[in-house]
């Protein structure tokens, strides 16, 4: 925040003074809201918002190109389109800091940090609260993905969820496997999950590896190439991406900037072919270094933003570990993928850096 802990004491004790009310409970344990604090922190966040907003816009008036943008974002935006977007923003505004949570990755949360200030704006899957308005991205298709030579990828058609209730399931983790689980309720299907992991991609490298199979978004797919069987589901099932912000709110100078840079980069990502973007991805082989003001909050990688290299070699490298793993332990492959690199810690050399993946 560019504050030193006695500093943000003194802003906090100075404000509960002005209120005449406690904010903040502090003990041994750590510090709490109490229950006036949770009354007001709202109206608090609404005022840092305005305040921001008015010292943007002013700077707009000036010319001077100063300010912050607050995103929330879950991960598969994140790992896909938003450094581009971020790139793009970043050339037209260099001195504009991009705040980005991503949190567990619930769509909930997503609207949850929109409707209580705590960011701009933020990318949401449809249906969304009537307090936020949307600009729609794209529609986002699921696909079923399996192993290349599995009997069902030769099938002509879609597979139905029938076809799918004895094979190993890849899970997301909790937080990213909303349109699985909602599928899983509508179609009464219910998967024999063999593991649950927390990354997209590295549940491709799963899949790739004959591991299981699994259902993910298209959005990921024309991003990552993987030596996997795409196949259509019987529902078409697809999901509706969009940018919210405040409804009734108008966007500043800054915000709006950030929308048509969102839109612009969008329509150049999905009119390209999508080897593009693979080859963008896989062969810089030197970590970028970090070139513009940039904070990552929340569950989402670093090496998704500053090291493409070391995200290339712990999402190729993990389902081959996994599948070692099930031949000698298998006990091990019904573990979570956090576990399972507890036993293991690989050092990558590059570009003069030393990556730790863990």
């Amino acid at each position: 925040m560019g504050y030193t802990q006695s500093a943000a004491s003194y802003a906090i004790q100075s404000l509960e003074e002005e209120l005449g009310v406690t904010m903040l409970h502090r003990s041994k344990r750590g510090t709490q809201l109490t229950t006036d604090g949770a009354f007001l922190i709202s109206y608090v966040r609404d005022c840092v918002s305005s305040v921001n907003k008015l010292y943007t816009t002013a700077h707009f008036i000036q010319g001077v190109q100063i300010g912050v943008l607050r995103v929330a974002a879950f991960s598969s935006i994140m790992i896909t389109c938003l450094p581009e977007v971020i790139r793009r923003f970043h050339t037209a505004f260099p001195n504009i800091t991009i705040d980005i949570l991503s949190g567990t990755g619930r769509y909930a949360e997503m609207e949850e940090y929109l409707l209580n200030g705590t960011v701009d704006c933020s990318f949401v899957s449809l249906p969304v609260s009537p307090k936020l308005h949307c600009d729609e991205l794209l529609v986002d298709q699921l696909y079923l993905i399996l192993p290349l030579h599995h009997p069902l990828a030769a099938k002509s058609g879609p597979i139905s969820f029938a076809e799918l209730e004895t094979l190993p399931f890849i899970m997301p983790a909790d937080g990213k496997n909303e349109e699985i689980t909602t599928l899983c309720r509508e179609y009464n299907f219910t998967p024999k999950i063999a593991f649950t992991m927390s990354d997209d991609i590295s549940i491709l490298g799963m899949v790739e590896n004959e591991l299981g199979c699994t259902i993910t978004s298209g959005l990921i797919l024309k991003h990552f190439h993987y030596r996997v069987a795409i196949k259509e589901l019987e529902v078409h099932p697809h999901r509706t991406i969009c940018l919210a912000v405040r409804a009734g709110e108008e966007a500043s100078p800054l915000l709006s900037a950030f929308l048509s840079t969102v839109k612009d980069t969008l329509s150049v990502l999905h009119s390209a072919p999508s080897t593009a973007c693979r080859s963008r991805f896989l062969n810089n082989r030197t970590p970028p270094r970090t070139c513009f003001k940039l904070r990552v909050r929340g569950g989402i990688s670093v090496y998704s933003i500053y090291s493409n290299f070391a995200l290339y070699l712990s999402y190729r490298s993990f389902p081959q570990i996994c599948s070692a793993a099930s031949s000698n332990a298998p006990d091990l492959t019904r573990r979570s993928s956090s576990a399972i690199w507890g036993y293991m810690t690989t050092s990558v050399s590059t570009g003069g850096t030393v990556w730790r993946i863990f």
